[in-house]
């Protein structure tokens, strides 16, 4: 297998864990989201520690943090964290099915810049399924009656990190490791803060949201390595169309297990929309093409199609729901 190809299936892997991490975050639903994100740098820096210490890099680290490029990775520390903010808070405060607008945005964001800023060329079929795309996120975000300022925020910080990963082209431990250590001093201080104040960050914590808190180091550095990895190897264009899965899965989850109905959110016919979109661009795209063991592509597309029947099967209208948009 070519470094290519494993580029290609670590960043499907990644964006599958990440559209599956919906399930633990919710489960810390009622924490402090501020609280919640500094617990998750403390516990992702204990976590790349271990690694860096298994693996005898920590001298690779220093070469990293180096003067030239701090700039880089404070600029993809400050977007991670505003995304892993923003995401938190949405999934625990029952605005899921708004992250998945803003994972929709990000991969139009991500192809873009892709075009733009790295020259990178898209094929006829990459173009019209990326216009397929662009129609159905703006029904989308009309459907909501307001600016789903949320969404866009998500979208706007992971295309800026993404950019910063390609542009730094940093080992994926060192890297990462030095983006949560530039964040671990706020961490701290932010703990402290709460922990001062009358908002501790664990107060009201069940047991069960007691055990797990110390793994979300772990569940935030391993997709995270694997985005890494990824974005080293293959078109940032091509990560982009991989992202589609995050929001895929965050739409069937947030609808058909957490029941975020909203009647402002279009039918199944704006799912079927990006369906067609990722089914066009699969079919002309020679990586995916020829990765049979890997799964189709138009699978990730799938999902969202599915949600109108799951609302069938309950005796709900056609539309995704009806009231407030999480």
């Amino acid at each position: 297998m070519d470094d290519e190809r494993r580029g290609f299936l670590s960043g499907n892997l990644a964006y599958i864990l990440w559209g599956l991490l919906t399930l633990y975050w919710h489960e810390l639903t009622g924490l402090d989201a501020f609280g919640l994100i500094a617990w998750r740098i403390v516990w992702s820096v204990v976590v790349l520690g271990i690694l860096l210490t298994v693996s005898k890099r920590w001298t690779n680290l220093r070469g990293v943090l180096v003067r030239r490029r701090i700039g880089p990775i404070t600029i993809a520390a400050i977007a991670l964290a505003t995304n892993w903010t923003t995401y938190v808070w949405c999934v625990t405060h029952g605005h899921v099915v708004e992250t998945a607008l803003g994972y929709f945005l990000a991969p139009i964001g991500l192809v873009l810049v892709g075009v733009t800023m790295f020259h990178e060329r898209l094929r006829r079929a990459q173009v019209i399924a990326l216009a397929l795309c662009g129609v159905a996120v703006i029904v989308l975000a009309v459907g909501y009656g307001s600016p789903p300022w949320f969404a866009l925020l998500i979208a706007a910080s992971w295309t800026i990190y993404g950019v910063s990963k390609k542009r730094a082209a940093l080992p994926p431990l060192e890297g990462l490791a030095a983006e949560t250590l530039v964040l671990a001093p706020l961490a701290v201080v932010l703990l402290l803060v709460l922990q001062a104040g009358s908002n501790p960050s664990l107060e009201g914590a069940s047991t069960l949201q007691l055990v797990l808190v110390p793994f979300a180091g772990l569940v935030t550095t391993v997709p995270l390595l694997l985005f890494a990895y990824a974005a080293r190897r293959i078109r940032l264009a091509m990560l982009g169309w991989l992202q589609y899965w995050v929001p895929s899965i965050n739409l069937v989850l947030g609808v058909a297990v957490y029941d975020e109905v909203d009647a402002r959110v279009t039918d199944r016919r704006l799912c079927a929309r990006l369906g067609r979109a990722r089914a066009h661009h699969d079919r002309r795209d020679p990586l995916v093409a020829h990765q049979p063991d890997s799964g189709s592509d138009r699978d990730r597309a799938r999902p969202p199609g599915r949600l109108s029947a799951m609302a069938r099967a309950r005796g709900e209208p056609r539309l995704l729901g009806s009231g407030s948009p999480g």
